[in-house]
């Protein structure tokens, strides 16, 4: 009985080593290049807090580079409930450069669906730098609250 316990071990680690490989292979591009850190997206603020539904709200998102300047950066607002892109503004930012170990900063406008609960929802976004193929998702968290009238 020893030796077939014996025997297992080695076919227990050899399939364990084979999941890790095959989970390895199938992560997306888009993580490794989140992996590496060189250019991070953040939300500095939103007002009003907490959002209102029926009104706008300004998010300012910062860009920090961590590493050799960045080409071509893309920034895009996706849609999705209970938040509208304002009307007047592109759902994508478009900036040339980010020098090495510096920020940018951008300025969304986005309307609140008048019809959204009390609760906390994601903002999402996209974005991309360079010839790089992958795009980075970033979801920040925004509460929304309709005001109370009675007060």
């Amino acid at each position: 009985m020893k030796r077939v316990k014996n025997l297992k071990q080695p076919y227990a680690l050899a399939i364990l080593l084979a999941i890790a490989l095959i989970a390895t292979a199938l992560v997306p591009a888009a993580f490794a290049v989140d992996s590496a850190k060189q250019l991070t997206l953040t939300v500095l603020k939103y007002q009003p807090v907490p959002a209102e539904p029926g009104n706008f709200i300004d998010v300012w998102l910062q860009l920090s580079n961590r590493r050799e300047a960045v080409q071509d950066v893309s920034v895009t607002l996706l849609p999705s409930y209970p938040f509208i892109p304002a009307e007047d503004e592109g759902n994508t930012v478009l900036i040339p450069a980010i020098p090495s170990l510096d920020e940018a900063v951008i300025k969304y406008r986005v309307f609140v669906d008048l019809e959204a609960r009390n609760q906390e929802y994601n903002l999402t976004f996209m974005y991309h730098y360079g010839k790089q193929g992958g795009q980075i998702r970033f979801e920040a968290p925004i509460y929304v609250q309709a005001t109370d009238a009675s007060l």
